[in-house]
Order: structure tokens, then sequence, then C-alpha cells
């Protein structure tokens, strides 16, 4: 099914815009200029066990922003000389990536991070609980999933737990994702645990070390 470009509203039940994170300058409507680099910048993970998500779309939001290949900016995706909007609901949570990592499709891991909406550009550690795995295109393009280190579900440890106590959660993850872009090649085998989630994580940790060595 072909999908079209959809003008810029605001998604009212969440929040009118999402501003930019701490230490980001907006350039442009369209991109915002950290003052660090957003990939080489940050380490994946922190000393308590955490892992660090660097937030591109605001839970509810469906402007699609996405940090750059060089971590440089991020900026609000190019789309048949428009700007993309998803013809889908908004993000069932905060989308970004982790820094440091190389997944699959050669791009930083995604995560998506439940709960209330965060702030564009913010750095926020976070408790991975599990992955989705997918398919995009041909290409390995799995989602951790994790929640704020300080934000909802503090008694959510594992996927199993999120289940039990927010039924349907994980269902409406893996709906999402297996409609959001249409009919365009976008294969949702399931979820697995935070084992392997951590797995792909510390794989993509070093798939980035090994690119970037001279």
């Amino acid at each position: 099914m072909k999908r079209h470009l959809l003008p810029a509203l605001p998604i009212v039940l969440f929040c009118f815009c999402a501003p930019a994170g701490r230490g980001l300058t907006e350039r442009s409507p369209y991109r915002l200029d950290p003052e660090r680099n957003l990939i080489a910048g940050i380490p994946a993970r922190n000393p308590d066990g955490t892992i660090n998500a660097v937030i591109e779309i605001p839970a509810g939001t469906r402007e699609k922003w996405e940090v750059v290949e060089s971590g440089t900016y991020i900026e609000w995706e190019k789309l048949n000389g428009g700007r993309r909007v998803i013809d889908y609901l908004g993000y069932p949570g905060n989308y970004g990536l982790i820094p440091r990592t190389r997944s699959g499709d050669g791009d930083a891991l995604d995560v998506i991070v439940l709960g209330s909406p965060l702030t564009r550009g913010a750095v926020t550690p976070v408790r991975v609980i599990g992955v989705l795995m997918m398919i995009d295109s041909g290409e390995q393009d799995d989602k951790i999933v994790a929640l704020a280190r300080d934000g909802a579900f503090p008694q959510v440890r594992t996927l199993a737990d999120l289940e039990k106590r927010y039924p349907g959660v994980t269902s409406i993850l893996a709906t999402w994702f297996r409609h959001y872009k249409g009919e365009d090649g976008v294969e949702v085998s399931g979820f697995e645990g935070r084992e392997r989630a951590l797995e792909i994580i510390d794989r993509s940790i070093t798939a980035y070390r090994g690119a970037a060595e001279p």
C-alpha cells in the first residue's frame, strides 16, 4: 500500500511540540545541533548497568527525525521534497538509538523507551527489558525495548512483568511496528527477553568498535 506525505500537524493528545534537549541548539525548524556528538560522544553503557538512549522521536509524535550517521546533529528527514511524517498513529514510545553501536542495517541500534514523552535530543539512561525482532526491507532491524531508569514502570524488570502488570502493551508494540510503513516489507517475528537483548547490544557495540578502527 503506497503511503503519502502528511502535513506536519501537532499531536494534541501528547504535546504541541517536542522541545530540544539540554545542550542542543535549534538551527532551523528542521535541525538541532548538539554540544557533543550523539553517537561517538556518548557511551553505550553506564556503570550502573543501564544503557544510554538518544531520543529522536518523542512518544505520541509522528515527525520522523533522526541523528545523522556522523552523529553531529538531528534532522527532520526529507521525503519527496517535503518532510517525513509517519502515516499512522504516533509512536507508541520514545524512539531513538543506542550510541556507539552498529546494527545489522549498518545504523546505530534502535531503542524504544516506554513511558511519558521525553524531549527530542535528550540522552537518558534506560533499563533494558527485551527486544522486538524485526526485518525491514530484507535487513535485520531489531528494536530494543527499554524503560527510563527513573521513569514509569519502576517495578517492571522483564517483558513478562510488563505483560502481567500492563496487559496488551507488547501486542500494541508489535502491531504498530508491523503496520506503520503500510505494506512496505516490515516483518515482525516476535519478542525475546532481556538476555537476548543484551547479547544484541554487546554484539552491536563490538561491531561499532570494529568499524571505528582504522
